[in-house]
């Protein structure tokens, strides 16, 4: 997988890492932390990959699976979301639009 998602695993395995909580109230502040650290063609990729990764995996179990494979220790469920719902807002955030 990181080979395939090079970019999101920088960022999952960097931003999500099993201490998150200890740097970061929210998830939304972790990914606030990856923007203002990385040149912004990094999170333009980031986002690309991200967008790819939830077109060619459909099913919630596969995202799953692959986020968590690719380092993330967050659990969007624990706050009351979907991977897929989760991974949208990251995307939108990576992009610069505001969160709903």
């Amino acid at each position: 997988m990181k080979t395939t998602y090079p970019n999101l695993y920088e960022f999952f395995a960097g931003y999500f890492h099993p201490d998150w909580p200890e740097e970061s109230l929210t998830a939304t502040g972790v990914v606030e932390r990856y923007l203002s650290e990385f040149p912004r063609d990094e999170v333009r990729e980031a986002s690309r990959e991200l967008r790819n990764l939830l077109i060619n995996a459909p099913v919630e179990d596969d995202l799953s699976r692959i986020v968590n494979q690719l380092g993330s220790y967050y659990n969007p469920q624990a706050d009351g979301l979907t991977y897929r719902g989760w991974l949208l807002q990251v995307c939108a955030l990576l992009e610069g639009e505001p969160m709903s």
